[in-house]
């Protein structure tokens, strides 16, 4: 399920959809691993009900987590995005909604989430912040405010955010890369 799950997160939505078919053909239906395997086999909808049952069970904050991803999957970003303001949930599962949130272009959800993870007091410092700022970054980008983009990504190099490809290469920050601030900000993270 970790390597799954790292797949999942890091955007090898193959891998993930071939580990997860995996999962179900050794598992089976039940259970959260199954609906976890049915999330990253790209069938959220399938795992929204298993979920729903384990949550209203009294599922841990990983079944809250994985039900508010199936839930931004399937495009219900506002319930995903109360549920991931439980402080049973945990913030990594909070970026997955954050980051299906930006994608979906339901920019004030991914900016509220945002902020939930960087406000967590468990993440003043390390990867889930730096993440989370990312993603406002992005967010505030495709708004049009420019300003508030680079601010946030000011703060996430400054959270430890130093993968410069993705800086370079994602769509959502093209209306930034003319700007001499968003050149200086690439020079901060690779400098050379």
């Amino acid at each position: 399920m970790a390597v799954q799950a790292a797949a999942h997160r890091a955007g090898a939505e193959e891998e993930a959809r071939r580990l997860g078919e995996a999962v179900l053909a050794r598992h089976g239906g039940e259970g959260l691993e199954a609906a976890s395997a049915l999330l990253w086999a790209g069938r959220p909808e399938e795992a929204l009900q298993p979920l729903r049952t384990l949550h209203a069970a009294g599922g841990d904050g990983t079944v809250a987590g994985r039900l508010a991803e199936a839930l931004a999957d399937t495009g219900d970003l506002e319930s995903a995005a109360e549920l991931v303001r439980d402080p049973a949930v945990a913030a990594a599962d909070a970026l997955v909604v954050q980051a299906a949130a930006v994608r979906a272009r339901a920019l004030r959800a991914a900016e509220d989430i945002g902020r939930w993870v960087v406000d967590h007091p468990a993440n003043d410092a390390g990867e889930l912040r730096a993440v989370a700022l990312y993603n406002i970054g992005c967010a505030r980008s495709l708004q049009g405010d420019t300003r508030g983009a680079l601010r946030a990504l000011r703060d996430a190099v400054d959270a430890g955010f130093r993968p410069v490809q993705q800086l370079e290469t994602d769509p959502d920050l093209a209306p930034l890369r003319q700007l001499p601030e968003f050149r200086a900000l690439l020079l901060r993270v690779a400098p050379g």
